[in-house]
């Protein structure tokens, strides 16, 4: 049965019927490690500039696995036609993700097209009926692409500034098209399913900045061996507080909106854009401070850890407090906690020692939500149900 939020006439419809992620879109996903990583190394230049470039690298390669998910979480992926498009959106995505690095020089132009030609393959391979219900689709196509490609062709801050459009034009069109996106239908458990994987991508990601630096090294100190275990602390802890609590509060949230495409749209395209661009921080952290563990971070790394972490932790404590009215304590103490304590004391405490103690206050914070979930300020089922 249709039904309308209040105050608006068009009708969204009911979720679709459950099909399990393809492993076509699993095999999508190893090509994104690629990307995730070149974005992590822009930000391990240093400085506002490379922020900046990250930001508006995270935008354009963000928007497009989530359209391509989003796209084929309405359709049966098993489909040979459907297959040979994903595959064909790999090969181009991975054109793109080997120019990442170098974005912002001499493969500019090569990213800018790789990115525009993938844009192409969704709106005319996957999308035909239902282009008129997604339009973030045709923005990429008639509006990201091209601001992409001048840019490239103009160098310089000319390719910052139009680049910088391009981002804001994919961050603003799930906002801008909510009247004309809202009657999409999805397959709930598919969705959630597909972000959390783009999680465990990030995450991944951040061994890779832990295992590069120690690779490099003659000898383990045993620094970098203390270092080690906290990093590994750190990434467990965010994917504990993730997939054993959050993810399913996710496809709860979705089951029981009136509206699918605002959770789509706040907790899933939103919020996991934060959640992925924390990890990637954390990763450029982490590799940072495997260069120098017996050393003070520098702010520069300190920011990037405490930035990141605050930002997962951050997803849930704002969803929380929206939808139910009520404080994730938990979260809320884990993000003061970084913020106030840890970030300072990053640049100038040893590098192995602000890590650490950046790992206790994640583990600290999944413990309590496992242990005492109540106290913590953990969704329960039955708020749920009061909300639609």
């Amino acid at each position: 049965m249709s039904t309308a939020s209040p105050g608006d006439s068009r009708p969204t419809m009911p979720p679709l019927a459950h099909h399990r992620v393809d492993e076509v879109m699993l095999f999508l996903d190893l090509v994104y490690v690629f990307a995730v990583a070149g974005i992590s190394g822009v930000l391990r230049e240093g400085g506002t500039v490379a922020v900046l470039r990250g930001v508006i690298l995270l935008a354009v390669i963000y928007w497009l696995w989530c359209i391509t998910s989003i796209q084929m979480s309405m359709r049966d992926a098993s489909r040979d036609r459907s297959r040979l498009v994903v595959l064909l959106i790999g090969l181009v995505t991975l054109v793109m993700a080997v120019c990442v690095p170098d974005a912002f020089g001499r493969r500019a132009l090569a990213f800018a097209l790789s990115c525009w030609a993938a844009r192409l393959l969704i709106v005319f391979g996957l999308v035909r009926s239902t282009w008129r219900v997604f339009q973030p689709d045709l923005v990429g196509v008639v509006l990201t692409g091209p601001l992409l490609t001048a840019g490239a062709l103009l160098g310089g801050r000319g390719q910052l500034v139009l680049w910088s459009a391009a981002a804001l034009a994919e961050f603003a069109s799930p906002v801008l098209l909510r009247a004309k996106m809202r009657a999409a239908r999805y397959d709930a458990e598919n969705v959630v399913e597909r972000f959390g994987l783009l999680v465990i991508v990030a995450l991944g990601e951040t061994l890779v900045g832990v295992g590069e630096p120690l690779s490099e090294a003659e000898h383990v100190s045993w620094q970098q061996g203390a270092a080690l275990v906290a990093a590994f602390a750190l990434i467990a802890g965010l994917w504990w507080s993730y997939f054993h609590h959050s993810s399913g509060l996710v496809l709860r949230r979705l089951e029981t909106a009136d509206t699918p495409f605002d959770v789509v749209r706040g907790l899933l395209v939103y919020g996991h854009l934060l959640f992925v661009g924390g990890i990637i921080a954390v990763a450029a952290a982490l590799h940072l401070v495997f260069e120098e563990t017996a050393e003070p971070a520098g702010w520069f790394a300190a920011s990037l850890l405490c930035i990141g972490t605050v930002a997962f932790l951050t997803v849930f404590l704002v969803v929380r407090l929206r939808t139910f009215r009520r404080i994730y304590r938990s979260r809320l103490l884990g993000v003061v906690a970084n913020a106030a304590l840890v970030a300072p004391a990053a640049t100038v405490l040893p590098a192995w020692v602000a890590l650490t103690a950046v790992a206790a206050i994640v583990v600290a914070v999944a413990l309590w939500e496992t242990l005492a979930p109540v106290s913590a300020g953990v969704p329960q089922r039955d708020e749920f149900s009061a909300v639609r």
